[in-house]
């Protein structure tokens, strides 16, 4: 009897023992999933409209992109079941990517649906509703039409009431930009938007609590990078395309691209004060097990590479910046190459005024 219970708690441990080394390979095999884990999420402005030259690109190129994206087996999934899987810290499949529209432009609905409905690719259109049925924009029957064309997981979201600087807002003015784009799209489409894209890419940790507050699930930047479970929620990146950046050499690298993911990010809002630009500095650490963080290349706007920069530890990357940002936009790049690049970037926007 004695012996037969010393087996049983042998046995009993024994097999505690293994289930708990099973969890912990688990949980490591899930950490290696989630580093290499995002998705690369397009913006697109304009199409057909060669005067606005930095936002804008040809249907025929645009065309010439999805065609690669679908000969090349991506998966081109909704935003909001490449959000949810995120959210959940879950794997995506290899090479998923989405398509997102930030204008209402009435050639969206002439020429760019149909291109969208031949290769089966859902998107995401971002709506500033106070422009809708303006003249050369869509209007509300248009855009439930849209909808109803598109293929399966295309989505009616946010981009405020009105396309203004948040920035130059007061509290009471954003949340009605938000709260009633919001309820505008629910009532004439149907169902309410999940997602909010800022006005110029612009925001502070201010306004990125409004969206939350105001029901949105997560919001969108015009910054580069990939979006992964470790993403700010509240300021995504997307990758902007246009005639420049659409070449197809240019648009296969960022559709190829890893999620560069970092953490404890300083500065962390996109809003620097004067304090802050003084300070000419950023870091962050990287979380990617796989990545020389020594060999981490950062480049500054239109100033180019950054070369001060200093490693601490295995793993945090400190940044001296030989030009203080200036006023405006900021945007910061940070890239590292092992077959595919791995991509990190932000926008800062610097007010010379405290």
């Amino acid at each position: 009897m004695y012996n037969k219970m010393m087996r049983y708690i042998i046995i009993h441990i024994l097999s505690i023992i293994l289930s708990y080394k099973s969890l912990a390979q688990t949980n490591m095999t899930q950490l290696d999933n989630i580093e290499n884990n995002g998705a690369v999420v397009f913006l697109y402005h304009h199409f057909d409209q060669p005067h606005r030259v930095n936002s804008n690109i040809d249907s025929t190129l645009f065309s010439k992109q999805l065609k690669y994206l679908r000969d090349n087996s991506y998966n081109i999934l909704p935003l909001a079941e490449i959000m949810r899987t995120l959210k959940d810290k879950k794997q995506l499949p290899e090479k998923t990517v989405a398509i997102t529209i930030d204008n209402i432009h009435r050639n969206i609905y002439d020429k760019i649906l149909p291109i969208l409905i031949k290769y089966d690719i859902p998107f995401s259109l971002f709506v500033t509703t106070g422009i809708v049925g303006a003249k050369d924009y869509m209007d509300w029957i248009m855009l439930k039409d849209l909808v109803a064309r598109a293929p399966k997981g295309t989505s009616i979201e946010s981009q405020s009431l009105s396309y203004n600087h948040l920035l130059l807002l007061n509290t009471t003015k954003i949340n009605d930009e938000m709260r009633i784009s919001y309820n505008i799209i629910n009532k004439n489409i149907g169902v309410a938007p999940k997602f909010y894209a800022f006005p110029y890419g612009e925001a502070s940790l201010q306004i990125m609590d409004l969206a939350k507050d105001n029901k949105y699930l997560a919001a969108f930047g015009q910054h580069s990078g990939v979006v992964s479970s470790f993403t700010t929620r509240y300021y995504l990146p997307r990758f902007s395309i246009n005639n420049t950046y659409g070449q197809l050499d240019k648009f296969i690298l960022r559709a190829q691209a890893k999620p560069l993911i970092v953490t404890d990010l300083i500065p962390n809002n996109p809003y620097l004060l004067p304090k802050d630009i003084e300070k000419k500095s950023l870091g962050f650490n990287v979380v990617n097990k796989n990545i020389n963080v020594d060999k981490i290349n950062c480049y500054q706007s239109s100033l180019g590479k950054i070369t001060q920069k200093y490693v601490i530890g295995d793993s945090r990357l400190e940044l001296r910046l030989s030009n203080p940002f200036t006023q405006g936009k900021n945007r910061i790049n940070c890239t590292y190459y092992d077959k595919n690049w791995y991509w990190f970037g932000m926008m800062y926007h610097a007010s010379l005024t405290q």
